[in-house]
C-alpha cells in the first residue's frame, strides 16, 4: 500500500514537472525528497488511516474516477472555447482584410493620372497632355 502511493506520488511530481518545464537533473532530487517525506507521513500514522479509505464505500477510485470525468468535462469546454475564439478572430481578420482592401480601392470619381494622357513626341519624349 506505501509503496503504491510513493509510486503515485512519484509519478504526481513527474506529471508536474513536465508541465512545468522543470528541469529532470533538479527535478528528480526534490521530487524523491517529497516523495520520501509524504511516505514517511502517511506511514506514520498508521493502520488507522489507510483502513478508514477501503471502508468508507467511496474510495479512492470513485474520486478518481470523478476527478477524472469533471477534468475531462474542463477540458472539452476549454476546447470549446477555444474553437469559438479562433472563430471570432477569424471573422474579425476577415473584417480588416475587407476594410483594408476598401481604403485601397480608389474611389469612383477620380481619373487615372490625374486626367492627363501620356504619349511618346517625334522625337522620342514622353509628353503629358
Amino acid at each position: 500500500m506505501l509503496a503504491a502511493l510513493a509510486a503515485a506520488d512519484a509519478a504526481d511530481a513527474e506529471a508536474q514537472a513536465a508541465v512545468w518545464g522543470a528541469d529532470s537533473a533538479f527535478g528528480s532530487q526534490g521530487a524523491q525528497a517529497s516523495t520520501q517525506s509524504s511516505s514517511f507521513s502517511k506511514s506514520s500514522t498508521g493502520p488507522k488511516a489507510s483502513s478508514s479509505n477501503t471502508t468508507g464505500g467511496a474510495g479512492t477510485g470513485a474520486q478518481a474516477k470523478k476527478n477524472a470525468k469533471r477534468a475531462q468535462a474542463e477540458k472539452a469546454a476549454r476546447a470549446q472555447a477555444e474553437e469559438a475564439r479562433l472563430a471570432v478572430l477569424a471573422a474579425h481578420r476577415r473584417e480588416a482584410e475587407a476594410s483594408r482592401m476598401a481604403a485601397q480601392k480608389p474611389a469612383a470619381g477620380t481619373k487615372v493620372s490625374g486626367g492627363m494622357s501620356a504619349h511618346v513626341d517625334q522625337g522620342g519624349r514622353l509628353v503629358w497632355d
